[in-house]
């Protein structure tokens, strides 16, 4: 791979290094600023005495990339807006209701019953503050405008870890986008309009379009078309989003580099009237950097949105000065410029996707080319077509199931069918959105691009019907990802130089997986465990025996946080069995349920497990038995949670509440 070579590849991956180890080792940045002062002044030295003695170019090349290690690590640690004294986390109270004045800053995807927005908090309890949370307002209630300022009531969610094995950490996902709690809203008041800032003015628009579109579309063509131009998925169908997931066609429902793509052609188009003179060649490269930015802005510059817009724009720029651009060296600098502008972007899946598939275009491309040569034009398109699709696929697998854990078998199929018209959709929908913010709407432009729509749904729900190719519960973890990155690119290497090396390293590669997934599967399958998980209303237990394991659940809600339990343990999901009973025994302890009947264990038992509000006084029990630990779970009300948590801490029994400290195992 000679593309790791080049000085910016290596300075940008020098970059992430540091970024990671900013991540895993918490340092003051004066700390990372003396270890980068420290590498510039060696690199000073070495390069004063280069004439007199002999030093290795590699020594030199390795204290370079040193410093911009240090400088990853150092702009991660800065990036924390808790550093600032003013911060809202400073001033939380026991009390959860509060009274804040927030600006509007984008919306979210909405929830059954809340319209969500994220917002810059600029007073708490009337305490001047900064800091950015989820808002989330009463469902069909008044409409809010983003950079609007408002005046809300409400009760604050902070950030609180999983509560159960192998669950998404949400909080870790609002911490990394730097959105440090929830508020629900019961009341809210407009202060002032929106300021002309950019955000304000792209949602404006984006309303604009969005109401006059909605009286000619109905509401999935319109969500659809919201999606694929604009990039704002919140009123897509839950059921529809599935559909172009197990087709694999989710990419398209993303604004990426295929839509900017079609938007820099659309421009193009438009433009091609113009003289190809000096002076009106000047204006056609401000014409496109102007519309690729200004769609960027209108699609909220997601992170796919801003590498296509970075790397288009260095295209654009490239051709203007008639100067060929390498595409790697184009690709690593809109990600070292995003970076440098938001490190924590690193961790945003969107952002891994989107460059891991580019990157394996740009690599795999060429070298799946060479083994099929056909002579006519259509059997070169399909195979551009399919080894493009091939690449992206290889690229993204690892990363899909690790945090996907599904992989949809007819992707080629999908892609086949679907991108080659992706032009003249796109190019409708653009003339669509643009017709509808001049408020000039022609009928057959949009009849058009609904029947396109409507064609391209049917396909996609006939490929999704197709479940025995939907290959999904497949576990993967951080290592096993890596690993199988290994094998893709040393089969890479194999399929590229075909000598008896890299066949051997191909082959090796498979062997360290495979021993590395059954050492995975020995570490979770060698004890036997019993959990307890936290359920809203609900009781969940688990009972893992090696490679399987059986539940108690009297509801169907819980069986996601038991597929997501079993995938987190390497565990067949089709050895689940029912299992309904009140007494465990576990490695010699034993384990007693009290549900809503109010029957307790006549005998002392190890752990008690209360469920569903029993209607009985502890007291006298646990005076009597004194069990070495009482657990609630979710299913009892708060009243309930509270007497036995006081009637513990006065017998000094230990107590664990799952809403509050998550899942109880036992092992």
């Amino acid at each position: 791979m000679k593309a790791i070579q080049f000085p910016l590849i290596r300075v940008t991956l020098a970059f992430i290094i540091g970024l990671f180890l900013g991540k895993l080792i918490v340092v003051p940045p004066v700390l990372w600023a003396c270890g980068i002062l420290f590498s510039a002044l060696t690199v000073g030295v070495i390069h004063f005495y280069t004439r007199k003695f002999i030093v290795p170019p590699n020594a030199l090349g390795g204290l370079l990339l040193l410093i911009f290690v240090g400088i990853g690590g150092m702009r991660i640690a800065m990036d924390n807006p808790q550093r600032n004294p003013n911060h809202f986390s400073h001033f939380l109270k026991k009390s959860q209701s509060c009274s804040l004045v927030v600006t509007l800053e984008s919306q979210l995807r909405t929830s059954t019953t809340r319209t969500r927005y994220v917002a810059e908090v600029h007073q708490w309890n009337g305490q001047k503050t900064m800091g950015k949370i989820v808002v989330g307002f009463p469902k069909n209630k008044q409409p809010y405008t983003v950079g609007e300022l408002y005046g809300v009531t409400g009760v604050f969610l902070p950030l609180q870890p999983a509560v159960n094995p192998g669950q998404f950490d949400y909080s870790a996902y609002l911490k990394n986008k730097h959105w440090y709690g929830q508020l629900l809203v019961s009341r809210a008041k407009s202060l002032a309009p929106p300021p002309k800032s950019i955000p304000a003015i792209a949602d404006g628009i984006r309303q604009t379009v969005h109401q006059r579109l909605k009286k000619h579309l109905d509401e999935s063509d319109l969500a659809l078309v919201m999606a694929l131009i604009l990039g704002q998925q919140q009123d897509m169908n839950a059921d529809l989003i599935q559909a172009y997931q197990k087709a694999g066609a989710v990419h398209i429902l993303s604004v990426s580099g295929l839509h900017v793509g079609f938007v820099l052609i659309f421009i193009q188009t438009l433009l091609k009237p113009f003289p190809n003179t000096r002076r009106y060649r000047r204006v056609k490269i401000v014409m496109v950097i102007l519309g690729l930015w200004s769609f960027g802005f209108l699609a909220g510059l997601a992170p796919s949105v801003l590498r296509s817009v970075v790397m288009f724009s260095g295209l654009a720029v490239g051709a203007y000065l008639r100067r060929s651009s390498n595409s790697y060296n184009t690709l690593f600098t809109s990600l070292f410029l995003i970076l440098l502008w938001e490190p924590h972007a690193l961790w945003d899946v969107g952002l891994q996707l989107s460059y891991t598939a580019v990157f394996f275009i740009l690599w795999l491309h060429p070298i799946l080319q060479n083994l099929w040569s056909p002579r006519s034009k259509v059997g070169r398109y399909v195979r551009d077509l399919l080894s493009v699709s091939l690449a992206a696929q290889l690229g993204t697998l690892p990363l899909s199931l690790y945090y996907f854990h599904q992989f949809p078998g007819l992707f080629f199929v999908t892609n086949l069918l679907l991108l080659p018209g992706m032009g003249v959709l796109m190019g409708l929908g653009l003339l669509s959105v643009l017709m509808a913010y001049l408020n000039w709407i022609w009928s057959p432009v949009l009849k058009l691009m609904q029947w396109a729509l409507d064609l391209m749904n049917g396909i996609i729900r006939l490929i999704a019907a197709q479940e025995e190719m939907v290959w999904s519960g497949i576990p993967m973890n951080l290592t096993a990802m890596l690993l199988l990155y290994g094998i893709i690119v040393m089969g890479v290497f194999a399929v590229e130089r075909r000598n008896f090396y890299s066949y051997r390293n191909f082959l090796g590669s498979i062997l360290v997986f495979q021993l590395a997934i059954f050492g995975i599967r020995h570490y979770h399958w060698q004890e036997e465990a019993w959990i307890l998980f936290h359920q809203r209303k609900a009781t969940l237990i688990a009972h893992q025996q090696y490679d399987q394991y059986r539940f108690l659940c009297k509801n169907n809600t819980a069986l996601m946080t038991l597929e997501a339990f079993a995938l987190s343990r390497w565990l067949a999901p089709a050895t689940r069995q029912d299992m309904r009973q009140h007494r465990f025994w576990l490695n010699g302890k034993k384990i007693a349920l009290v549900d809503e009947t109010g029957r307790f264990p006549k005998v002392r038992p190890h752990i008690l497990i209360v469920t569903n509000n029993p209607r009985c006084g502890p007291e006298s029990w646990l005076r009597r038995h004194r069990p070495d630990w009482v657990v609630l779970d979710g299913s009892n009300g708060y009243q309930l949670r509270k007497s036995w948590r006081e009637c513990c801490y006065q017998l000094k029994i230990p107590f664990h509440d799952t809403s509050e400290k998550g899942s109880f195992s036992v092992f």
